[in-house]
């Protein structure tokens, strides 16, 4: 049996709008989100990789597909990204073109 939790999606200043989900979605995406900062931190000055984000991943929790990090890195160096990071499988792929700064 599924089991639901109520969560904020929208806040005001006298007013918010929630939204019921399944606590186990929610709880693994919000892993993912720790995942993702941790990465970011790590490999912030590493030169070969270009971007840390989250990507539609291939599993799903409750018939619905959650997400992954993914990040894009040099060939040379993507034997020296985790696989996994506390369960939470981890993508590589090419950098997406030069990094623009505006």
């Amino acid at each position: 049996m599924t089991e639901w939790i109520e969560i904020e999606t929208e806040r005001g200043t006298d007013w918010s709008v929630t939204k019921r989900v399944p606590k186990a979605r929610y709880e693994y995406n919000q892993r993912v989100d720790e995942v993702i900062s941790s990465l970011k931190d790590k490999l912030r000055a590493v030169e070969e990789v270009t971007g840390v984000g989250k990507t539609p991943g291939e599993r799903e929790i409750e018939g619905r597909q959650v997400f992954q990090p993914i990040v894009y890195v040099e060939d040379e160096y993507v034997n020296e990204i985790p696989s996994e990071i506390d369960g939470i499988p981890i993508e590589t792929d090419s950098p997406q073109g030069p990094l623009v700064l505006d």
